[in-house]
């Protein structure tokens, strides 16, 4: 910045947008508002985000590579109960199993896998996939959820930039966007898996929406965000690679503004009612 203009205030991290939360070195609880809904309860890249961040709040001298989230039934708005413990402790890579839970009942399991600071550090690059071509993000409108539906959509800032729109009934089952958190987070490892959870990659084939939650989420993170955050707005691709009965899988890559590759995801989906007749 030029002398007598100061530099813009950091971007807060994932947590912080909660005011009502407690962080010990065991476990976390965090009450997640209304507006953070998605489908059947809170949106699931959140809640697996947020255990990225406990588990590298918990070890902070590893880096964060990888999650696998499994998710069931949450309970209304009961406060959400974070738990850590490491599965696995070698001399480079650990593992670390994180539950959350409400009233003691629980609602996701995920595995988190870290490496030995300094194995995962940025470097040279070799190789990795080139974002792709797609309007800059002031060109492109944001796209306003149903906040009915999808209130969570409040908290999201999504401009698509390519692909095919949702909901148009469209011949492919691709989406690209731009996508930022509301307010302004930090892109580390707990915000990249929460926009790794993108719209249903089949969302473009249909007319109508239908609920499909996520059963699982791995997301693979490939830059050491811990240290290097990513920058806003993301990039994001998102496609449907499978979808039979009641079930569907999709893909999706994140580059950060400076095209960065930063995370990799795949995600299991229900799709309560199925297709069938649409």
């Amino acid at each position: 910045m030029s002398p007598g203009h100061p530099d813009p205030a950091p971007a807060a991290s994932l947590l912080a947008l909660f005011a009502d939360h407690r962080l010990t070195d065991k476990d976390l609880t965090v009450t997640v508002p209304q507006d953070w809904t998605s489908w059947q309860g809170k949106h699931g890249g959140l809640i697996a985000g947020l255990a990225v961040d406990a588990a590298a709040a918990a070890h902070p001298d590893a880096v964060v590579k990888s999650v696998t989230a499994r998710f069931s039934r949450q309970l209304a708005d009961s406060p959400f109960v974070f738990r850590w413990a490491v599965a696995l402790g070698g001399r480079v890579v650990r593992t670390i199993d994180v539950t959350a839970s409400q009233d003691e009942t629980p609602v996701m399991a995920a595995t988190v896998t870290m490496v030995a600071d300094g194995t995962g550090a940025a470097g040279p690059g070799w190789y990795s996939r080139p974002a792709p071509p797609s309007l800059p993000p002031a060109r492109c409108p944001r796209y306003e959820m149903d906040r009915e539906f999808l209130p969570v959509g409040s908290h999201l800032d999504i401009r698509p930039c390519g692909g095919c729109f949702p909901l148009t009934a469209a011949t492919e089952p691709w989406m690209l966007a731009w996508l930022s958190v509301i307010p302004e987070v930090a892109i580390g490892p707990g915000a990249a898996v929460l926009l790794s959870d993108l719209a249903p990659g089949v969302f473009p084939l249909l007319t109508s929406p239908v609920p499909a939650p996520t059963v699982e989420l791995t997301v693979y993170l490939c830059a050491d965000l811990g240290a290097e955050p990513g920058t806003a707005p993301v990039l994001g691709s998102q496609r449907n690679s499978s979808t039979a009965g009641h079930w569907s899988v999709d893909d999706a890559s994140l580059w950060d503004s400076a095209g960065r590759l930063i995370a990799q995801a795949q995600q299991l989906r229900r799709i309560i009612g199925g297709l069938a007749g649409r």
